[in-house]
């Protein structure tokens, strides 16, 4: 092999060897650049639910404040009148707020009135002792002074997820002391997911 054709095979090689250098590097960059971009999409993904979720609980809590700060509840609640239940926090109007648990507990936290309502609000009943066991465990919704604007958050049922509220009785001048305390719930499968994942645009499940 003469002069002339070694140099130009070594020349080959030359480019060879920096195409390939040159390519592994592309696409080391382009793949970092694409794991960076996956990760601010997923971490933008959790802080958009993450809002959304802390929405809901915030609506359910106003609602929860609503019943809870009312001359009539805290009326309800000195003096046991199943008047106002009948008229007031039956199942079909649960319903129509889009309620699935109503618990109304004295000020010694004994409980007066309780309902839960299955995730389709087709039927519904007393809450269960398991359940109600689970609600009274949680000194944040149901050990609330009349200082206390009150509380939200996820508890864990048989039936799934729920967003939970509580929120002292007091009267509709928001004046003590409390009288007790209501507390609301909502299953997240039945409506909350939905108004979560049209808010982000991501399909979103809870485990």
């Amino acid at each position: 092999m003469n002069l002339r054709n070694r140099t130009i095979l070594t020349l080959g090689l030359i480019f060879f060897v920096f195409f390939i250098l040159i390519a592994a590097v592309s696409l080391s960059v382009t793949l970092s650049g694409l794991d960076r971009i996956e990760y601010q999409d997923m971490h933008e993904a959790v802080v958009q639910t993450q809002s959304a979720l802390n929405a809901e609980a915030q609506s359910l809590l106003s609602t929860t404040q609503d019943w809870a700060w009312w001359d009539d509840m805290a009326s309800y609640a000195v003096r046991n009148n199943t008047g106002f239940i009948e008229r007031n926090a039956n199942p079909e109007n649960l319903a129509t707020v889009r309620l699935h648990l109503f618990i109304v507990l004295d000020a010694g936290g004994n409980v007066l009135h309780s309902t839960l309502l299955s995730p389709d609000f087709k039927t519904n009943g007393s809450a269960p002792a398991d359940i109600l066991r689970n609600i009274r465990a949680q000194p944040r919704l149901t050990s609330l002074s009349s200082s206390d604007p009150g509380s939200s958050g996820l508890l864990q049922f048989p039936e799934g997820s729920m967003i939970v509220a509580s929120a002292p009785i007091l009267l509709s001048d928001k004046s003590g002391p409390s009288r007790g305390t209501v507390v609301m719930g909502r299953y997240l499968d039945s409506g909350p997911l939905n108004r979560i994942s049209s808010v982000t645009g991501y399909d979103v499940a809870l485990h």
